[in-house]
């Protein structure tokens, strides 16, 4: 684990993180690489530490986050999304926001894959509070990444995830941010011209949309 940072080779950095990744699959490992994770977060505070950080948060993407039962699938799972939605309030600089965005991006995606057979639809049908967690953390993952987005040029890769979030999320989640994160997007189109970054989003948004979410109503 030591070896992911900073100080490495990139190879040895790569390798670390491969080895961790296959460490973790072994019954009981996630909760550990978790927590090793989450007690370095929680000491990453001033600016250096902030750049420092990146290539763990790079890490995670290889960490087997899921939903199966017991301490290493859903609970440790929530414990990283609890970990990182905690710590996301004092990230400022851009090197560790943007490996947040996407790191979460593609974890995500993974996490709320709703395929034949996905894990997701039995974390779903068990409900009660490990469910209801997860949608609350969602929900404040995704606020401080708009909250992000509010500087400049931090503003791409924040909208990536946010338009990201609001296809995967539920119809609740839809309705009430669909205006200001599909509104942002159609500002910086008027800024960037149909030819930017903001415009393949957008059209990539529309694209991934579930028909569910489309025809969602306010509550």
């Amino acid at each position: 684990f030591e070896q992911i940072g900073p100080s490495h080779l990139p190879v040895v950095r790569e390798t670390a993180s491969r080895c961790v990744g296959l460490l973790a699959r072994a019954a009981g490992h996630l909760v550990v690489a978790v927590k090793l994770y989450a007690a370095r977060l929680e000491k990453v505070r001033a600016s250096e530490h902030q750049r420092e950080f990146a290539p763990y948060q790079r890490a995670t993407c290889v960490l087997p986050f899921g939903w199966a039962e017991g301490e290493g699938g859903a609970s440790a799972t929530l414990d990283y999304l609890r970990a990182l939605s905690a710590a996301m309030g004092r990230i400022e600089r851009r090197v560790l926001r943007t490996e947040v965005c996407s790191s979460l991006d593609k974890q995500l995606r993974r996490l709320l894959a709703r395929t034949e057979g996905s894990a997701w639809f039995a974390f779903e049908a068990r409900g009660g509070k490990p469910l209801a967690e997860f949608w609350a953390l969602f929900g404040a993952i995704h606020a401080h990444v708009l909250r992000w987005a509010r500087k400049a040029r931090h503003a791409p890769f924040c909208f990536d995830l946010a338009a990201s979030m609001l296809c995967l999320g539920d119809p609740p989640f839809f309705v009430k941010q669909r205006k200001e994160v599909l509104g942002a997007l159609v500002a910086r189109i008027k800024k960037e011209g149909v030819g930017g970054r903001a415009m393949q989003r957008l059209l990539r948004c529309l694209r991934e949309l579930p028909h569910p979410l489309l025809a969602a109503e306010p509550a």
